[in-house]
């Protein structure tokens, strides 16, 4: 780690493990505080240090362009504003909450839901869409630092196949919210329903690495060629 953050002229987060076989990890950065880099013991167990270097140089990147801030910034009015939908639902079913009150408290949610919805809705599309394009910049930077696109695109796909179809619903609450994952804890949205996706498909993001690879193998081919030359 020390390497890569001389090489990304930052100072090193602080690191932790946690105790979960599931590959994952993520960055938290609160403000005025060291960020903190968190892995799982999955994510140990399944990479080599090579591919590890991979993951921690994707982390360093967010940490780096203050990804975890921003997308704090960003996700907490649609946090709020579900949340204080959910009260009002709450309420709304309360057993200590019968006949007249009942029929009041129904009519006065109904509008709330009708004003705030939309709103979150179209906080939640932004937030997302951050996200993904968040994503492929932490790759893209995370190739220049390890100096290997390639590298980074077999790391993704190892960490993608070590997870198959695992969902661990404690992992929702214990660790940090998919927008701060390397790959996402919940089953992403398919066709339409992609504009609510957290992350770009795993094909996506290889696809684009490789693109890098391929130009960065050209640029190394016509600098050996003007040597020769």
């Amino acid at each position: 780690m020390q390497r890569l953050c001389v090489l990304a002229d930052m100072s090193p987060p602080l690191c932790s493990a946690h105790p979960f076989f599931l590959p994952q990890s993520y960055t938290v950065a609160k403000p005025w505080r060291q960020p903190t880099l968190y892995v799982t013991a999955g994510m140990l167990r399944a990479l080599d240090d090579r591919e590890l270097d991979a993951v921690v140089a994707h982390e360093l990147s967010h940490i780096s362009n203050r990804d975890a801030v921003l997308m704090t910034v960003l996700t907490t009015p649609e946090s709020w504003l579900y949340g204080r939908v959910w009260d009002m639902w709450r309420v709304r079913h309360e057993d200590s909450v019968a006949g007249a009150v009942s029929v009041a408290t129904a009519v006065m949610f109904l509008p709330a839901v009708m004003l705030l919805a939309p709103v979150g809705l179209a906080l939640t599309a932004s937030s997302r869409v951050v996200s993904r394009h968040r994503e492929l910049y932490a790759d893209r930077c995370a190739a220049l630092l390890t100096g290997s696109p390639a590298g980074v695109a077999t790391t993704l796909l190892k960490i993608s196949k070590a997870r198959g179809g695992l969902r661990l619903p404690d992992l929702r609450t214990v660790l940090a919210r998919d927008e701060y994952h390397i790959l996402p804890d919940r089953r992403q949205p398919t066709g339409l329903g992609r504009v609510w996706a957290t992350h770009p498909t795993v094909p996506a993001r290889t696809a684009a690495l490789g693109e890098m690879e391929g130009e960065l193998q050209q640029a190394r081919l016509r600098a050996e060629v003007s040597a020769d030359g």
